[in-house]
């Protein structure tokens, strides 16, 4: 089922059918959150802003919900889960000041290759240098599966 907001962006957003007359009752805003550039489908009134995928799925307290596919929009059960501050950065998309192309690969001018890596428990882990940019995005996405399991999100 696909609703829009109601603001001036009129954001088309998905939901199950199944919580459609929950969701509808309400009126719902395209929002930026906090600092990181993210934007979420937020219910409007009641003093509070709520994000729809909060409401949607009753997390734990001290844990967020991530959606799956990194659409923020897709708010279908399916693409919604419950994840720690930690395991949902490892599903964050390429930083948008990202050289290269590829997540985990940067240029050493030094050694006139690739160089491949992966941030993981609070350290980055060199993976190796490599000719091709692929190869070395290649070893980025090996070790990603890996450390981050279904979390990882190689683009």
């Amino acid at each position: 089922m696909i609703l829009y907001t109601d603001n001036k962006t009129h954001t088309p957003f998905e939901i199950d059918d199944a919580d459609y007359d929950m969701v509808s009752q309400y009126r719902w805003a395209y929002r930026k959150c906090g600092t990181g550039g993210h934007h979420y489908i937020y219910r409007m009134g009641g003093g509070k802003e709520i994000p729809l995928h909060r409401i949607l799925l009753s997390v734990r307290s001290g844990y967020m919900v991530d959606h799956r596919d990194g659409n923020t929009c897709n708010n279908k059960r399916a693409n919604l889960r419950e994840c720690t501050k930690i395991t949902n950065a490892r599903n964050a998309k390429r930083a948008s000041n990202n050289t290269s192309g590829y997540k985990g690969v940067s240029w050493n001018k030094g050694k006139n290759k690739w160089k491949a890596y992966i941030n993981y428990g609070g350290r980055q882990i060199f993976l190796g240098y490599y000719d091709k940019v692929l190869d070395a995005y290649g070893a980025y996405c090996q070790a990603g599966h890996e450390l981050f399991g279904e979390f990882f999100r190689p683009e």
